[in-house]
């Protein structure tokens, strides 16, 4: 229930298409991700390295909607988050939860193609800094 709520709340951020609301958006899926992957790493064993993967991931995209210099966003054209391109990634995301009815197998995955394309050497540099 949460993560839905947040989920929803993020994306209605991003879809004002706007740096600033951009941004703010992908902090807020970080945090709903962040959290998710805590309560399963917390409530199940099994879930142990892999939560704690993708709960670093969360942490690492609320961490770049902290500070617009991370973001690089262009309406309907581009988005680099900390050097990694989440252009597509974000999109099949955001399709997969808006489809009626959306398939919790469709959406999970998209989203885990999403966090997945934050992993690796992404330049982490700040567009001040270019």
């Amino acid at each position: 229930h949460t993560l839905g709520l947040r989920v929803k709340d993020g994306l209605g951020k991003m879809m004002e298409g706007r740096n600033s609301t951009m941004r703010i958006g992908l902090g807020k899926l970080g945090r709903a991700v962040k959290a998710v992957a805590k309560t399963a790493a917390d409530k199940c064993a099994g879930a142990g390295s892999s939560a704690n993967v993708l709960m670093s991931l969360g942490e690492k995209l609320e961490g770049f909607g902290k500070d617009k210099a991370y973001i690089q966003y262009r309406k309907l054209e581009s988005l680099k988050v900390g050097g990694f391109d989440l252009h597509k990634p974000l999109n099949a995301f955001i399709g997969a939860w808006k489809r009626t009815p959306a398939t919790g197998k469709d959406v999970g995955e998209s989203l885990g193609k999403l966090f997945k394309a934050l992993t690796g050497d992404g330049k982490e540099t700040k567009t001040a800094e270019l």
